[in-house]
């Protein structure tokens, strides 16, 4: 095993269980989750200066509209689950944060773009292909499983982890597609001419999928305004691929 494979790994793996969770523990995930998709603005400097990356003001732009609208469309999913709060509420709780909250949010968004900066320079090192994303995948997958398990144990729900697992076909389903899904971000991100900040911006839109895929985008509630969230996230796919 590659010593900056496990090293690289390891860092962005704490950095990211650490602080999301500790987000989560402290505040509803209808605040923390739609702030996750503002990463790429920290990514975007950091591919420019870290990995030299060059991009067109067409493709910045759409990088904008795309965060800029899944942020939208992830609040406007979220109310629904609170059936206390609309989602313009959102906006208003966030400035009602205190600086220790917002710095967290800071260094969350760090976290993530660190991550796929971090990817990124692994593959360089050890080559892209199937084999090198699979053991990326299979390292940091180990990483948060491990320390998460221990968590649990200590909690004395261990058992209840791996009966909840086994018991139930959506939770593996749900555990396939999503090692598909990351499987399939490190394979694009180990191609050699392809552009980080642009991947994972596109990635964002995997909300739109998923909420289509569990008809939520079609109810009632809202609907004017998840179109016009639809539609501005494919505004800004277009002009990233232009």
């Amino acid at each position: 095993m590659e010593p900056h494979l496990l090293a690289g790994n390891l860092k962005k793996s704490f950095l990211l269980i650490i602080i999301y969770f500790k987000l989560l523990k402290l505040h509803d995930i209808s605040v923390v989750s739609p702030l996750t998709n503002l990463s790429p603005l920290i990514l975007l400097v950091l591919s420019t200066t870290i990995l030299g990356e060059v991009l067109t003001w067409l493709q910045i732009l759409g990088i904008f509209v795309i965060i800029g609208f899944t942020y939208y469309f992830e609040t406007i999913i979220h109310s629904q689950d609170r059936k206390d709060k609309d989602h313009k509420f959102h906006f208003r709780d966030l400035f009602e944060k205190d600086f220790k909250f917002h710095m967290s949010v800071f260094f969350m968004l760090l976290a993530f773009s660190l991550a796929a900066v971090s990817d990124r320079l692994i593959f360089e090192q050890i080559g892209q292909g199937t084999v090198p994303v699979i053991t990326n995948l299979f390292i940091s997958g180990t990483i948060v499983f491990i320390p998460l398990l221990i968590y649990y144990i200590f909690k004395g729900e261990g058992k209840e982890v791996f009966k909840f697992s086994f018991k139930f076909p959506k939770t593996m389903l749900v555990g396939f597609f999503t090692i598909l899904s990351n499987f399939l971000i490190l394979l694009a991100i180990s191609l050699p001419n392809a552009l980080v900040s642009l991947i994972v911006p596109l990635r964002r839109m995997s909300t739109l999928f998923s909420a289509v895929i569990g008809g939520m985008i079609f109810h009632d509630d809202h609907l004017g305004k998840k179109s016009i969230a639809v539609l501005g996230m494919f505004i800004g796919a277009l002009l990233i691929t232009i």
